[in-house]
């Protein structure tokens, strides 16, 4: 990609747009840094900040482990991550746990997949790059194309969880809206709204903007998935359930203004 979130010693890391939409689920922003990447965009929010603030992001700095399994509920599928946030400099590793892959391939297995990554992985440009350094030993009898999409899962999945987190830690462009009526909800009436852009090139898929409603408590209540910015959203959800695990104040429910379930959070616990 073209360009790397700003240094923190929090997730460290970059920033692009959705990925995995054969999940049916918004993806997230995407790793893929370069030596050469581009300072980001700084944020204009006033409330971004403050979104980020009720979430606990100055909790995270204490978490030592962030065990979780997300699940799309429609099509019954489910992923798990044991993450060790701080277990090096580059935003620890995770252990993803997957189901296998469904046709014949060096990875097909009987039971889930297991691959461990650093949080900050990105694949090779190919299966031995020159100068390049070996991935890590849990993951060494995993193919790369295996590891991408477990890493993309990774993303993808953390992003439901921690959105409201990388408001403090991504590079996105951040513009508060005023109070907007929140679409395809119209029973949460108007509500402060901040805006969330990335940028338009680089990453797994890129040029995605959401919107988060939010409460008056600053944690969002829904939000909006516009694809590849465009100017009506793509998918929006209500955010409900939250919990408190490691001073962190996460959604645990997402659902469809029809008030079908479509994301859930299970299992989720800090240390």
């Amino acid at each position: 990609m073209t360009h790397r979130r700003r240094h923190c010693t929090a997730f460290m890391l970059a920033l692009s747009g959705p990925l995995l939409a054969e999940d049916g689920a918004i993806p997230a922003p995407a790793p893929a840094p370069t030596a050469t990447s581009a300072a980001p965009a700084p944020a204009s929010s006033v409330l971004a900040p403050l979104v980020a603030t009720a979430a606990g992001v100055d909790a995270w700095a204490k978490l030592t482990r962030l065990r979780f399994t997300w699940r799309h509920v429609p099509k019954d599928a489910a992923r798990s991550y044991d993450w060790h946030p701080r277990s090096d400099a580059d935003g620890g590793d995770v252990t993803i746990t997957m189901p296998a892959p469904s046709t014949g391939n060096d990875d097909q297995a009987n039971g889930p997949t297991n691959v461990t990554l650093p949080a900050k992985w990105h694949a090779p440009a190919s299966s031995t790059p020159p100068g390049s350094t070996p991935g890590p030993a849990a993951a060494a009898g995993t193919s790369n194309g295996a590891k991408v999409k477990a890493h993309q899962a990774f993303i993808n999945d953390s992003y439901w969880l921690l959105f409201s987190l990388h408001l403090a830690w991504d590079g996105a462009t951040t513009s508060d809206l005023g109070e907007v009526d929140v679409p395809q909800l119209p029973d949460l009436g108007k509500r402060p709204a901040v805006s969330v852009s990335y940028p338009s090139a680089g990453g797994y898929t890129p040029g995605d903007r959401y919107v988060l409603y939010l409460g008056a408590d600053h944690l969002p209540v829904a939000w909006a998935f516009h694809k590849g910015g465009a100017a009506e959203p793509t998918l929006v959800t209500r955010w409900l359930d939250y919990q408190t695990v490691g001073g962190l104040h996460l959604p645990t429910r997402f659902t469809t203004p029809d008030g079908k379930e479509f994301i859930r959070i299970e299992g989720l616990s800090a240390e």
